[in-house]
């Protein structure tokens, strides 16, 4: 609901922009009949798109996700795992260790992707986050880290592991620069 009305103010703000853009041209050439129609055509046309775009986008009927209960479940019990994997990706310091925990993350991370489609999966992610919480309170988890378990995506993942191998590479940096005592 709460969508809706924040795109249906989209439109309207859109559709008074459209309005004052052709105005303000109607206004320089001081009232011309040719430009007022233009105008009027315009708004009319540019308001037809954006509603078309508005229901094509909020009344189009959702499209079931590509998973079954059983795999839903299967990536249920693996969301603890990976979120332990995400978090020793920030941990490791050598890239060899590195790479192997993205390639674990990346073999088990397309079932989350096509399960995140499904309703109750936020909720389900939240419960694992609280268990991991539990389970491990010294590990404070980034908000890059519980982004990537409750909203999968691949290039989040690709742009997480590019930042974690460089900040592995700034702490071997840091250590080869300390002298030795």
């Amino acid at each position: 609901m709460k969508d809706t009305i924040i795109t249906a103010f989209k439109v309207l703000g859109l559709s008074l922009l459209t309005f004052l853009f052709f105005f303000s041209i109607f206004w320089f050439f001081k009232g011309s009949y040719g430009i007022a129609i233009l105008m009027l055509v315009s708004s009319a046309s540019g308001l037809y798109l954006i509603v078309k775009s508005f229901k094509k986008a909020h009344w189009t009927k959702a499209v079931p996700p590509q998973i079954s209960p059983g795999q839903y479940m299967q990536v249920n019990n693996q969301g603890l795992q990976l979120l332990e994997n995400i978090y020793m990706m920030s941990v490791y310091s050598e890239e060899e260790q590195l790479f192997n925990c993205f390639q674990e993350i990346e073999k088990v991370y397309e079932k989350f992707i096509s399960a995140s489609k499904i309703e109750r999966y936020s909720n389900d992610m939240y419960n694992i986050i609280k268990e991991y919480n539990t389970k491990y309170p010294e590990r404070i988890l980034s908000e890059d880290q519980i982004i990537l378990l409750l909203f999968p995506d691949e290039k989040l993942l690709s742009q997480y592991y590019t930042s974690c191998l460089f900040h592995s590479n700034k702490k071997e940096l840091q250590t080869k620069r300390q002298p030795e005592c």
